[in-house]
């Protein structure tokens, strides 16, 4: 009941993972699936499969293996034509067995295109399922966006965006496909579901909160519910990020005061607070642990304006800046890790503010 797909994505090392197809976008819909393996390259490589698919996996290196296993290359992706339930309520249901003597079809499109951007328009070429784009597909509730279903006569498709409480109204789209969608009455998920030809599309459209109150629920959150954990990952201590950003756009004094002290207490469990080398038990070597550091005394500062706060990120900067070589990429006992936890952007911030300072 699995069609396994047979690209090789699995990415090894640097260069040769810009030439790797990977497996960025699978989508099931009532009745049929669509997606695309992406490359950093910017090419892609799309796939439809104009019948319903129950559902779909990546497979990863240690798939099948019981034993609990370090590991997230993926090697490929599976296409699960029949599977039993539950499964999400967007998939296609009851798709769990063949009756006897019944027989099933699954018809699949594969095709190169030069761009991700030209994934849904050769999906909506090679076939007749209408396929929906929007310009933003979260908002706040007084922004609009732009939604453009790509189809043969998108004038004629029979559209109806869903509130989050179960309202629904009609969209009309031009000759060109386009509508402007605005008006919100509701936050939350709202559900834009498109149908011609047989075939039903959905896209997803969340109408926010104001960002800060995102960021005041997070900073609630690793205060009281979730504390940080300094250790040998960081990302045992990622929760201080929204922290420090909360206290520099709307300021809780009690709870960022409660906050900053708690995690300059923590501090020496991992790094020695005097010469800045990080503590040989905290993996001194993984150096998205320190960049991550760089990165919050960068908050603490333009949260507080402490200069004191740019200097210790300054030192730890000149840690990390020590495991560039030549070509200016950053290792990890040789590695490549400029793409892990991005260090290179934590240095830029550092860099930004300093010269600010």
């Amino acid at each position: 009941e699995s069609l396994v797909l047979g690209v090789d994505c699995e990415m090894i090392n640097y260069p040769q993972w810009d030439e790797v197809l990977f497996p960025t976008l699978l989508r099931c819909e009532k009745d049929y699936c669509w997606g695309y393996f992406g490359s950093t390259k910017g090419h892609a490589l799309a796939l439809v499969c104009e019948d319903p698919v129950a559902s779909y996996r990546l497979n990863y290196q240690y798939e099948g293996e019981k034993a609990v296993m370090w590991g997230h290359r993926i090697y490929t992706a599976t296409l699960d034509l029949l599977h039993k339930g539950p499964l999400p309520a967007r998939h296609p249901q009851q798709l769990d067995r063949l009756a006897p003597g019944e027989t099933r079809n699954w018809r699949i499109h594969l095709g190169v295109v030069e761009s991700m951007d030209e994934v849904q328009t050769a999906i909506s070429r090679w076939t007749d399922i209408p396929m929906i784009q929007c310009s933003a597909y979260t908002v706040g509730e007084r922004d609009s966006l732009e939604a453009k279903v790509l189809a043969s006569r998108p004038q004629k498709a029979s559209a109806t965006l869903r509130t989050p409480s179960g309202h629904t109204r009609e969209i009309v789209f031009d000759k060109q496909g386009k509508s402007t969608l605005c008006g919100w009455t509701e936050k939350g998920l709202h559900t834009l579901t498109v149908s011609q030809n047989g075939h039903t599309s959905e896209a997803s459209i969340y109408v926010r909160e104001p960002w800060e109150w995102y960021l005041d629920k997070v900073r609630r959150y690793v205060q009281e519910t979730c504390q940080p954990l300094m250790g040998g990952s960081c990302e045992q201590y990622y929760g201080y990020y929204p922290a420090f950003k909360a206290a520099r756009i709307t300021p809780d004094k009690e709870r960022d005061d409660m906050l900053r002290e708690r995690f300059l207490r923590q501090l020496p469990g991992i790094i020695d607070t005097v010469t800045w080398i990080p503590r040989e038990n905290a993996y001194p070597h993984r150096i998205q642990n320190w960049s991550t550091l760089v990165g919050m005394f960068v908050d603490l500062w333009r949260a507080t304006g402490s200069m004191d706060y740019l200097s210790k990120a300054s030192k730890i900067g000149d840690y990390v800046c020590s495991h560039q070589v030549e070509d200016g990429s950053y290792r990890n006992n040789g590695s490549h890790y400029t793409c892990v936890i991005y260090p290179a952007k934590s240095i830029f911030g550092l860099a930004k503010a300093e010269q600010e300072a």
